[in-house]
């Protein structure tokens, strides 16, 4: 397979990935989620936000 960064449906196809993923983030904090970065180890700690009822 070519490298082909730069090929217009290549380079659309990127794009809608990063716009998806972006729209996904959204979707995932708007659900209450929050991302926190644990500085010790650099992985992801994620966390349910607490709802009142």
């Amino acid at each position: 397979m070519k490298h082909l960064p730069n090929d217009p449906e290549i380079r659309a196809a990127y794009n809608a990935l990063a716009k998806e993923t972006i729209e996904q983030y959204k979707a995932f904090l708007d659900a209450g989620y929050v991302v926190e970065i644990n500085k010790t180890n650099h992985t992801l700690t994620l966390k349910r936000l607490l709802i009142k009822n």
